[in-house]
């Protein structure tokens, strides 16, 4: 079977092309004494259905056909369509009425099946090779870091290797992923494991898994179904819609609000909460700490004296200085420049 591989306007299948280009040739060579010969053949190799279903107008059946370079039409870029259209109408040209009629007999079968906001340009990954996230209104913000967040590859093949417990009775559109996509290629480097503490604590019931949810309602889920949609999809931008469902406002029961601007760290700040909150119970429910979870000392050097003392935080997420600090060794350094303590700031001991 040969399709679009590449997907892309820019740069259209050879091969599919060629073979459609080669075969419109031939058709046009072909004198009035072959008309019935090749109208026969048509008929027989079902060429008009394959050209019009297949190549030009066929969608996915289920969900999770839509993902990867096998995903249907086997025509995405403009040039291969262009070819395919050219040469249905050569055919249909050169054969006889009958040719005719049975491209009108597929084009009904199309009006029937496939839906008229079919857009293949929406489908296609454009030629850098990643996925965008749809803005439903003000979530830039949500996007951004999800895209970011996607980008480490410990965390995504954390989260896409989680089994995540739902419950059986869910809608059928609860995620844009269905049982195909088992099929896919989820594969990421695998996160390294976590400390023997973690794993002891979860067998000991320390952290208890939370209960299973809907695929709707469940936060886990709609992650994993984002970042499989991120790595596997063919569209130019993915709809983050059930992700926004699945995360709740601060009342825990409405869909979190689109049109409502919020600050990118209080957003994730919460979403790490609850993200942890999910992973409860999983050989990983420690992930975020082991991936973005530091220490930060505050240290008391004493000017005239030997005294010395210091203080340990934990944190997820630090605030830095970037106003005039041409690299992140500037950064870096603001965090660890030290302050002298005099007049009432001092301290004696």
């Amino acid at each position: 079977m040969v399709m679009d591989v590449t997907e892309t306007e820019r740069v259209p299948d050879p091969v599919l092309v060629g073979m459609m280009t080669l075969a419109r040739t031939i058709v046009e060579g072909l004198g009035e004494a072959h008309q019935r010969g090749l109208t026969d053949l048509v008929h027989k190799t079902r060429v008009i259905e394959r050209l019009v279903l297949d190549f030009l107008f066929r969608v996915p059946e289920e969900p999770g056909q839509g993902f990867g370079p096998g995903a249907p039409p086997h025509c995405k870029s403009a040039k291969s369509r262009t070819e395919a259209f050219s040469l249905l109408l050569v055919l249909v040209r050169v054969g006889e009425v009958s040719v005719l009629r049975a491209v009108v007999e597929q084009l009904r079968h199309v009006q029937q099946q496939v839906p008229f906001s079919l857009s293949l340009a929406k489908q296609r990954t454009k030629s850098i090779g990643y996925v965008g996230l749809v803005n439903l209104g003000t979530t830039c913000y949500l996007n951004s870091l999800i895209q970011m967040l996607f980008s480490i590859p410990e965390f995504r093949a954390s989260i896409l290797t989680r089994n995540v417990r739902i419950t059986e009775t869910d809608d059928d559109d609860a995620g844009s992923m269905s049982d195909e996509s088992d099929d896919l290629d989820l594969r990421s480097p695998s996160p390294e494991p976590m400390d023997e503490k973690t794993e002891h604590e979860i067998k000991e019931g320390k952290d208890a898994a939370p209960p299973p949810q809907p695929a709707k309602e469940s936060l886990l889920f709609q992650l994993q179904d984002l970042f499989a949609n991120l790595q596997e999809s063919n569209q130019t931008a993915f709809n983050t819609q059930h992700f926004c469902h699945s995360y709740k406002d601060e009342t825990g029961t409405k869909p979190m609000n689109v049109g409502v601007q919020m600050d990118a760290e209080e957003f994730l700040a919460v979403f790490f909460d609850r993200l942890e909150s999910a992973l409860k119970g999983d050989s990983h429910a420690k992930i975020l700490d082991h991936l973005f979870g530091g220490k930060l000392v505050n240290q008391l050097i004493g000017k005239e004296c030997s005294h010395y003392s210091e203080r340990r935080e934990d944190f997820c997420r630090i605030s830095v200085e970037v106003c005039h600090k041409t690299n992140t060794r500037r950064v870096a350094g603001s965090l660890v420049k030290g302050d002298m303590l005099d007049g009432d700031e001092q301290i004696h001991v």
